[in-house]
């Protein structure tokens, strides 16, 4: 009856049960709990500004090569590049 009503966009019934135990147990919201931890050191708004600056000066350059000069691991790299600049891969060279 959910999906004539609902469509492609029904919940599936393994999500409908999670949230039925999660509400059984006390829960009052279906929102994600806020995670706990510290944020990312490595994509400060220094990295962010700094790996563009190197990306661009020298494109041929090799991720793990920007890495080590910015003094932040690969997969920081690889964030601010593909989340914060947009950049992928084509052929092995980074294009925006």
């Amino acid at each position: 009856m959910l999906q004539q009503v609902y469509g492609d966009r029904t919940l599936k019934k393994y999500q409908v049960c999670v949230w039925h135990k999660c509400f059984h147990v006390g829960y009052e919201s279906g929102d994600n709990d806020p995670c706990s931890g510290h944020p990312s050191m490595s994509t400060n708004k220094a990295n962010v500004k700094h790996v563009p600056e190197i990306v661009r000066s020298g494109r041929r350059e090799a991720v793990d090569q920007t890495a080590s000069e910015v003094g932040i691991s690969i997969g920081s790299c690889h964030t601010i590049l593909h989340d914060v600049m947009n950049m992928r891969h084509i052929c092995q060279h980074l294009v925006l």
